[in-house]
């Protein structure tokens, strides 16, 4: 058996990619709760991972930046 990174119901809630803190708002909350996540002290969520490769890390907290600021990659 293979383990797995995340539970499957955490795939199961909808989500906005950046809306991380979840209120339908993407700003600096959403990059101040990104490195919490990175820092280990908040739980992670689906709209975490910017990229989409699997990893919260800080290339995520640069895309997120990047899209609050509009600057497309």
């Amino acid at each position: 058996a293979r383990a797995s990174k995340y539970a499957p119901e955490f795939f199961d809630v909808p989500y906005t990619l950046g809306d991380i803190n979840g209120d339908s708002s993407i700003d600096i909350l959403d990059v101040v709760l990104l490195v919490n996540i990175i820092l280990g002290s908040a739980d992670s969520t689906p709209a975490a991972d910017m990229d989409g490769n699997g990893v919260v890390n800080v290339l995520d907290v640069i895309l997120l930046i990047n899209l609050i600021l509009g600057i497309s990659n």
